[in-house]
């Protein structure tokens, strides 16, 4: 049964309650695809909520990156979209259509979507879904920037790739919300800019459901039923009066 509140704890409760469930809708991301069964296994692609300047050659560079990026939505062994003189992004990422083929999975961006069936399809000039969302469930612009040094096949740009553009020191980008062959080689500028990066998770498996409520939604209820009283508290009190 309510206990009748105290009118003071009314407001604090309702503006505490607004801020989660706002805080939830913001940060809200997808790392389990629905359209999958347990046991099945997938990918996870993103872009980077941060920025850096393309002017290491290193890949390592990219990969440290978008992991620490990577690991705030989930943990795994994320690396980047990204090709150097020495590395092509789907060998980096293994993702090669011929060698990695018999590994392929589907990959899916933190909204859910798939992006692609496979491998295979991810390299063939267009996605299904853009990688437009960032670790934090942000969803970036369209004409929003990641350095990729990439061709759409997959390899390292015969001008412009990671650490080594040329000419100009001009590296390929891509738009993160668009689909067609421009998500990974639209244009180049100049190394020193400062662009995000895409990620890819390593393989991650459908695990059947966790009973136990997540601490978010127990507090949301909690704070349903304290306005639930609040509330009838109220409508007593009026009428009473």
């Amino acid at each position: 049964m309510c206990k009748t509140p105290s009118p003071s704890l009314f407001f604090p409760l309702f503006t505490l309650f607004v801020l989660v469930s706002f805080g939830q809708l913001q940060a809200s991301i997808i790392t389990t695809p629905t359209d999958l069964n347990v046991g099945d296994q997938y990918r996870l692609v993103f872009v980077t909520s941060g920025t850096m300047t393309a002017e290491s050659g290193d890949i390592a560079d990219y990969n440290t990156f978008v992991d620490g990026f990577g690991d705030v939505a989930i943990a795994s062994d994320w690396k980047a979209i990204g090709s150097t003189s020495e590395v092509d992004a789907s060998e980096n990422t293994l993702t090669r259509p011929d060698v990695d083929s018999a590994s392929s999975v589907p990959i899916y961006n933190l909204a859910g979507q798939r992006v692609a069936d496979g491998y295979v399809d991810l390299w063939d000039q267009a996605i299904l879904a853009a990688i437009d969302v960032t670790e934090t469930g942000t969803e970036m612009s369209t004409y929003t920037q990641a350095w990729t040094g990439t061709t759409v096949e997959g390899d390292a740009s015969e001008s412009g790739v990671l650490g080594e553009g040329y000419p100009l020191d001009q590296v390929v980008y891509g738009y993160v919300g668009l689909t067609d062959f421009q998500w990974i080689r639209a244009n180049a500028v100049p190394g020193t800019n400062i662009n995000h990066v895409y990620g890819m998770s390593g393989t991650l498996t459908v695990s059947a459901p966790d009973p136990i409520p997540e601490p978010a939604s127990v507090i949301t209820w909690t704070l349903l039923g304290i306005v639930g009283c609040v509330g009838t508290w109220w409508n007593r009190r009026r009428k009473a009066s």
